[in-house]
């Protein structure tokens, strides 16, 4: 019987993954352009696949056949496994009355904890704060946002291509959910340009002796072009931080 690298068996997990409808991302990266990141929902499993609602992805598709990697979370860590779609247009049964769409993915054979990091990441200590505003997006059109949502102010702890880390009064923003996405604004020194990108929150943690709370996101994009216009940015600037901190090394 196939486990993953912290004990549990893969049957196991799975089973329990998808009787609490448990959400999943789907990474897609394709060979020209930035990674695609899709969203589900575990509804079911049968013994080689995996059955899921049809992903939500907001800055492009994912093909059926290519490899991609399914990250989740379960008691408290984040797990992740190699798979593909193997069925783009499933009709899942949910119970005797109801069906969906949905897709079916290749069941893992292994699992592993996620804690791959696929950028370089920079602490913004030395700069003047960086001020970030958090919107979230409408609920029926996740491109836009409600003429009157709620702003949300923070101050950027560090930064990298694919995300950053923010620090966030209590009593501005209580809870953080796990995945729930957010606009992100904010602007760079040296950069004439402000940054607006979609992000998802990985996770967040209250600071000991403090009001205020860390969150770190993952940055998505609403626009595909954007989004790779606006990496090249944050590469620039990360590539620079990085120059000035050698020459300060010397």
């Amino acid at each position: 019987m196939s486990t993953t690298t912290t004990g549990i068996t893969v049957d196991e997990l799975v089973d329990q993954a998808c009787d609490r409808n448990t959400p999943i991302e789907l990474h897609y990266e394709p060979k020209n352009g930035p990674m695609i990141v899709g969203r589900a929902r575990l509804l079911n499993c049968n013994d080689n696949q995996l059955l899921a609602d049809r992903p939500l992805c907001l800055d492009g598709t994912i093909p059926s056949g290519v490899n991609l990697s399914i990250h989740l979370s379960m008691h408290g860590e984040r797990y992740a496994f190699d798979s593909m779609i193997e069925d783009s247009c499933r009709m899942i049964q949910l119970n005797a009355h109801h069906k969906v769409h949905g897709i079916a993915l290749k069941k893992p054979v292994v699992f592993s904890k996620s804690q791959r990091r696929q950028h370089l990441r920079i602490s913004l200590v030395g700069y003047d704060p960086v001020h970030v505003e958090l919107v979230r997006p409408h609920a029926e059109i996740p491109t836009a946002c409600p003429m009157d949502a709620m702003i949300y102010s923070g101050w950027m702890v560090d930064l990298s291509v694919g995300g950053m880390s923010l620090l966030m009064d209590q009593h501005i923003i209580r809870h953080v959910k796990e995945n729930e996405l957010f606009f992100v604004d904010f602007g760079l020194p040296g950069c004439d340009d402000k940054f607006c990108l979609l992000g998802s929150v990985r996770h967040s943690r209250v600071i000991e002796s403090s009001e205020s709370i860390r969150v770190a996101i993952c940055f998505q994009g609403w626009n595909r072009q954007q989004l790779i216009q606006d990496q090249r940015r944050l590469s620039r600037f990360v590539a620079s931080h990085e120059r000035r901190m050698l020459r300060r090394r010397k």
